[in-house]
């Protein structure tokens, strides 16, 4: 029994192994088919009421997919106007940015000679003339000269010169064509799992015992209602959070408003890092803009009683505790779903551990599992 149990286990561990990578590395396939289930989940109610209106399931399907080209034809046009307005203005930042170096490399220059007057009385044998440190034979520097002659030899201006908004842009975002093939992947699968869905229905009731319907049909019913809920009140509540703290940084007269937007709409779907991640763009524009005046210590107070409100009390009051993950498995899920699938791994960490935990709390078996994702 022992040795069947760790055999068991052995090949749990492989499968696992093997699944990992495939995700991994086809990536590109998995990433559109994921979204394009999570769209079929929201569009579902949609998709049922037209059923029951005997609406043609190619004119369902149609009226889907131009939904879904408008919304991102939306959110294409807000990116490209942010990611110009950047652009334009990236001149000034740019030399905005190599003052700040230059002045904390000349800055760093100053330790190294203010020294003090009875050191140098008692060790006079360890200074020259000039008052500067001598050089021991074999002995290593300090990290401070070390500092000094680094800058000293850099040309931070021309490193400066060599900065490319356009490489900056496309490695954060990817190109367009990458995201537009990506997006060709999302609805096309999203196609297929609507138009399929009836008879994938059909071809599980003839496979399955009624009881054992009853029960799928329960499961997935239950993994609906709670996907649909959750990416419904996230994306409200990300979409409260982006235009409270757009309207916050207009009025505070700090650049890249919907950049600004797009970020804290974006990264507000990625628990607790992203929103942190988020303000902290519009906090060192305006450093940059300001300096530390009172529209960087506004900014910052305001962006973070907009996190308070929406993420800490409106969120957990409307979802309730139903959705009560441990914050260990959602930190260690950020970590691997990061890993796997990147930035747009860590969107999705939280939905799929959502998914997960639905489906394996219907299980008696797996109540071990279901109580390690709790944080009850």
């Amino acid at each position: 029994m022992n040795s069947n149990r760790w055999i068991n286990i052995s090949l749990a561990i492989i499968v696992m192994t093997i699944i990992v990578t495939i995700l991994k590395q086809l990536k590109t396939v998995f990433i559109p088919l994921t979204f394009a289930m999570y769209l079929s989940f929201i569009f579902s109610p949609i998709d049922r009421y037209l059923t029951s209106k005997r609406v043609p399931k190619m004119l369902t399907v149609t009226i889907l997919v131009v939904i879904i080209f408008f919304t991102f034809t939306l959110a294409g046009t807000l990116v490209y106007t942010g990611v110009a307005t950047f652009a334009d203005d990236w001149p000034w930042y740019k030399a905005r940015i190599g003052r700040f170096l230059n002045d904390s490399a000349k800055a760093l220059r100053l330790p190294d000679y203010a020294l003090e007057r009875e050191d140098i009385e008692k060790h006079p044998e360890q200074y020259g003339k000039d008052g500067k440190p001598l050089e021991k034979p074999g002995e290593q520097k300090a990290i401070k000269t070390q500092f000094r002659e680094y800058f000293s030899e850099v040309d931070l201006s021309m490193i400066l010169s060599q900065l490319s908004i356009q490489k900056m842009v496309t490695n954060t975002m990817g190109t367009f064509g990458d995201f537009l093939f990506k997006l060709m992947m999302t609805i096309i699968f999203m196609i297929f799992i609507v138009a399929g869905r009836e008879r994938f229905a059909r071809r599980l009731e003839r496979a399955l015992t009624q009881e054992e319907q009853k029960h799928s049909s329960s499961i997935f019913q239950e993994v609906e209602k709670n996907i649909i809920r959750y990416l419904v009140v996230k994306t409200f509540i990300s979409l409260g959070t982006a235009l409270a703290g757009m309207f916050f940084v207009y009025i505070f007269g700090i650049d890249f408003v919907i950049i600004t937007g797009l970020l804290l709409f974006i990264l507000n779907f990625i628990p607790n890092i992203g929103s942190i991640v988020a303000s902290l763009f519009p906090i060192v524009v305006s450093i940059f803009q300001y300096g530390f005046g009172w529209q960087t210590f506004a900014i910052l107070g305001a962006l973070t009683g907009i996190q308070m409100v929406f993420g800490n009390i409106l969120e957990p009051k409307i979802l309730g505790d139903q959705y009560n993950l441990s914050p260990v498995v959602i930190l260690f899920a950020l970590i691997f779903w990061g890993w796997v699938w990147g930035a747009v791994g860590m969107i999705l960490a939280v939905p799929l551990v959502l998914t997960i935990h639905i489906i394996i709390r219907e299980f008696d078996s797996l109540r071990v599992i279901t109580a390690i994702l709790s944080d009850d």
